[in-house]
């Protein structure tokens, strides 16, 4: 659940697709912009002695790992869920021989399995864009978070997504048909909005830019490959033009003239009592 810069991630039903998704977080997390927002996040946690924190779409466990190294400074704990086991296994696989206050749970964020007020704190990284309700997810998160407690969610924006050194005609047309502009796909610009209505009193907001040249790396991560399909299949190009559009960015990279940028936000919110 916890991916950020893909549009059509691998079912986790096709052959591979577990390893796939695990190989596609590794990069994006080697990523300065990608490390540098993860930290602003973590900050904004404001972690405290002896405090449970709870990562909801944790994946593989990089981040968990990183929180629990620093909750065990100060007594905490931390617990990492996904809604894909094979996310867990990898996660209790790296996690092993540690010895960190930090334990994995298979679950959904819909329907997380902890009482009431259970955590004093809630991170939810890149999770909401991908959900069709994303108001519930966050309801069923401040449910499990203490009176008092923080909640920070990342997400990005995809109406955000600019990509210049290919084709300029063709990539027009594919972000302008391959780009949903509605819902939780642009749930990074109403990410204040939706903490706000969901109870939370905002803390703090930041922007996020990931920017990226390198065409392999710009494919995987903003899913590129996916968006020209979705745009093949809206009608708006046939398969040979955005093989031609992909192509085009293929060689902008090649001569450092490719640049692809998808913004986000960064929001924490308190929640508050009653």
């Amino acid at each position: 659940m916890s991916v950020m810069f893909s549009s059509s991630p691998p079912a986790a039903a096709e052959p591979g697709a577990s390893e796939a998704l695990i190989a596609f977080l590794d990069l994006a997390s080697a990523i300065d912009a990608v490390r540098s927002a993860k930290a602003c996040g973590f900050e904004m946690l404001r972690m405290q002695a002896g405090e449970h924190l709870l990562d909801i779409g944790c994946g593989p466990g990089t981040d968990a790992l990183a929180l629990a190294k620093q909750a065990a400074l100060l007594g905490g704990r931390v617990t990492g869920v996904d809604l894909n086991p094979a996310m867990i296994a990898a996660a209790n696989r790296r996690a092993a021989g540690l010895r960190l206050p930090l334990v994995f749970l298979q679950a959904d964020i819909h329907a997380l399995p902890f009482g009431d007020a259970h955590f004093d704190a809630v991170r939810i990284d890149r999770v909401l864009h991908f959900l069709s309700d994303p108001r519930k997810a966050l309801m069923e998160a401040m449910r499990v978070t203490v009176p008092g407690g923080r909640i920070v969610v990342t997400e990005p924006d995809w109406s955000t997504l600019e990509v210049s050194g290919g084709l300029s005609d063709l990539t027009a047309t594919v972000l302008r048909a391959g780009i949903s502009r509605d819902g939780a796909a642009c749930i990074g610009a109403r990410l204040d909005r939706l903490l706000m209505e969901c109870g939370l009193q905002l803390m703090a907001h930041r922007q996020t830019q990931l920017s990226l040249g390198d065409f392999r790396s710009a494919v995987v991560l903003f899913g590129l490959e996916g968006v020209a399909r979705t745009a093949v299949q809206a009608g708006a190009l046939g398969p040979r033009d955005a093989a031609r559009w992909l192509r085009s960015l293929q060689q902008a990279g090649e001569r450092d003239e490719l640049n692809v940028t998808l913004k986000g936000a960064i929001a924490s919110g308190l929640r508050l009592a009653g």
